[in-house]
Formats: structure tokens, C-alpha cells, sequence
């Protein structure tokens, strides 16, 4: 059985993206090969006819990729300039992207993960900047002048003595009772770890 005619070509519709399947003709002819290939691609939106133009086969070693050249006759008759590349890839027809088609996305592409980088760098920055202005902020803070902690619940409302843990916690709370009213106006020095001492310390005492 004969292949049926080629459809109506609109070039219009030609884009970098289109490409060209025609699952009916490539099943009556069994596929496409290097024998019919350039049958099948008349029947695509890239075939184009013109003065000195051709579409010619290129070599190519896997019979499932077939490459196409677009080519135009030089005015001086001694040779062919190539416009375009195709290839048929298991039937289905695309064009090869330009260079200049090729570099733009590509710089497009760079352009994003750079975009993003400076994104995620500018955002790190200004976490590193609010850190840098609180540990300089922090010793002013710290150099105000707060009440003295006057007892034990005092001590643990503001989360300067832990819960107690063991028999040293307990001997520690109980220094803490007993001597805390030995210096009603004292600072206590006091350590945030667990296990740390907490030593008063009079008025006039070096801290």
C-alpha cells in the first residue's frame, strides 16, 4: 500500500520547540529509515522548498538517528552553505538548537542558579549581620544595673539555679538558703552550667 499524501506544511507554526511524528506513515512504510527518510521529511512543518536549497542525508552510524542538513547552494556553484541540522530520532523529527540558541539558554540557565546563589548569600549575610549586632549589643545589655537576686526563687524564676538532681543540688540550694541573707545587698556570681559553684560575694568584694 502506498503512503498517503503529505498533509498541508504551515512554516508559520515552526518554533525551536516543534517536532514531527506521523505514527500512520511511519506504520505503513515500517519505519524510517536511511532509504525513505528524506521522503518522510517532506511530509514535515521543516521542509521548505527554494532556489539552490536542498535537504540532504548525513552520515550517521545508528540507523535509530538520522541526521538531515539544510543546505543552499553557493551562487558560485563550487559547494553548499548549511542553514540548519535535523535529526529523526526513532521516528519523531526535531531541530538542532542554533549556537546561538544553545549559548542563550545556557547563559539563561546560569543566569538563574546565579540569581539564586546571591539570594541565598544575601540572606545568610543578614543573619551573620543581626548575630554580629546582637554580640555587640549584648555586654551593653548585660553592664545595666538589674536588682540583686534575693533568695533562692528568685534565683530560679530568672533560671540561674537548675532544678536540683542529686545530693550536690541539694547541699548547693541549701548554701544558697542559708547565706543568701548574710548579704541582703551582695551580688551572687553565678555560673549557668549544671554542677557549677554559686559563691556570694559582699558589697565591696572583687567580683
Amino acid at each position: 500500500m502506498d503512503a498517503p499524501p503529505p498533509a498541508a506544511i504551515d512554516q508559520t507554526t515552526v518554533t525551536p520547540s516543534t517536532c514531527f511524528l506521523d505514527p500512520v506513515w511511519l506504520q505503513q512504510v515500517g519505519g524510517a529509515r536511511a532509504d525513505n527518510v528524506l521522503a518522510y521529511f517532506e511530509r514535515s512543518p521543516f521542509y521548505e522548498t527554494g532556489e539552490g536549497l536542498e535537504f540532504a542525508l548525513e552520515r550517521s552510524r545508528n540507523p535509530r538517528c538520522l541526521a538531515i542538513s539544510k543546505r543552499r547552494k553557493k551562487a558560485t556553484g563550487d559547494g553548499f552553505d548549511v542553514e540548519a541540522y535535523f535529526y529523526v530520532l526513532d521516528g519523531t523529527i526535531y531541530q538542532c538548537p542554533t549556537i546561538d540558541a544553545l549559548a542563550t539558554s545556557r547563559l539563561r540557565k546560569a543566569g538563574n542558579y546565579l540569581t539564586k546563589a546571591f539570594g541565598e548569600m544575601r540572606a545568610e549575610c543578614d543573619r551573620l549581620d543581626e548575630a554580629r549586632r546582637a554580640f555587640v549589643e549584648a555586654p551593653a545589655l548585660a553592664s545595666e544595673k538589674t536588682p540583686a537576686p534575693r533568695s533562692r526563687a528568685e534565683l530560679e524564676a530568672r533560671g540561674w539555679l537548675n532544678p536540683p538532681r542529686d545530693a550536690e543540688d541539694q547541699k548547693l540550694r541549701h548554701f544558697v538558703d542559708t547565706h543568701m541573707v548574710d548579704y541582703p545587698e551582695g551580688v551572687l556570681s553565678l555560673r549557668l552550667n549544671d554542677g557549677a559553684a554559686v559563691q556570694p560575694h559582699a558589697p565591696n568584694e572583687d567580683s
